[in-house]
């Protein structure tokens, strides 16, 4: 269970980086393009400070990922696995590589974007519009009224 705790709260970490990431990114693209399309949307905001759900979402998954780690250390002490002159509990060495090597994996490699040239196929869609269809789509205006 701890070891699923564990890639599981790094993955969550991991993923909330990378969204944040993107949403800079584009952030970025909005801030250079709104100027010449829409004026300034974006850069015009209501409140100087405010919250980021992105930073809060990412500082409580980094509280769950240590709890974790520190449940992992406390089991491991508490059974004396770290003490590697006996026989070894192949159960809990076998689960704790397979952890590491997870995550070494969503650390370094797997879990990393990447930005090389490559093909991308496009598909155009058409979309048509009839009168018919427009009309279907307006609402309907039904006054009830009551006797009275």
């Amino acid at each position: 269970m701890i070891c699923l705790g564990f890639l599981l709260s790094l993955a969550w970490f991991l993923t909330n980086k990378g969204s944040k990431q993107w949403q800079r990114h584009w952030e970025v693209h909005v801030d250079l393009l709104e100027d010449n399309f829409t004026g300034p949307l974006y850069k015009t905001v209501y409140f100087p400070t405010t919250y980021s759900v992105s930073k809060i979402n990412e500082i409580v998954s980094i509280a769950v990922f240590s709890v974790w780690i520190l449940l992992a250390l406390k089991y491991l002490m508490e059974q004396n696995l770290l003490n590697f002159s006996g026989r070894p509990n192949w159960f809990v060495l076998v689960a704790t590589i397979g952890t590491l090597a997870l995550s070494s994996a969503m650390l370094l490699g797997h879990g990393r974007g990447r930005f090389s040239e490559r093909s991308v196929v496009m598909h155009a869609r058409s979309v048509g519009f009839s009168e018919e269809a427009a009309d279907r789509a307006k609402p309907v205006n039904r006054e009830t009224t009551s006797a009275g």
